[in-house]
């Protein structure tokens, strides 16, 4: 029964940092820890069977960079926001412009 207590207070603990209810609340942490899951997610999704994994990690390094000159903080906010809150269509609609800037400046993979 301890064990189970002590679970159930860390799990709340590591959401009550996501409670937020508007993305101002977003604090500069959270969005550096949303920035790195996103790049290692782009890193994983680069990394397929039979291509090039360092070509992939580069390519989402340079997205990343892109993406870290020209996105606001205020952006990043509402990014990270919508995409704890699982509203996909929020998140993509924020970066996309960004991301198709991006992907004229990053060379793909094998191209």
């Amino acid at each position: 029964m301890k064990h189970l207590v002590l679970f159930l207070a860390l799990c709340s603990a590591g959401t009550a940092a996501w409670a937020q209810e508007s993305p101002e609340a977003i604090t500069p942490e959270q969005v550096r820890q949303y920035q790195e899951k996103r790049t290692a997610s782009c890193t994983e999704d680069a990394s397929q069977p039979g291509s090039d994994p360092e070509k992939g990690a580069q390519w989402c390094r340079c997205l990343a960079s892109q993406l870290a000159d020209h996105v606001s903080m205020p952006e990043w906010q509402a990014a990270a926001f919508h995409a704890r809150k699982h509203h996909v269509r929020e998140e993509t609609k924020i970066l996309q412009p960004y991301l198709r800037r991006a992907a004229n400046v990053c060379r793909l993979p094998g191209s």
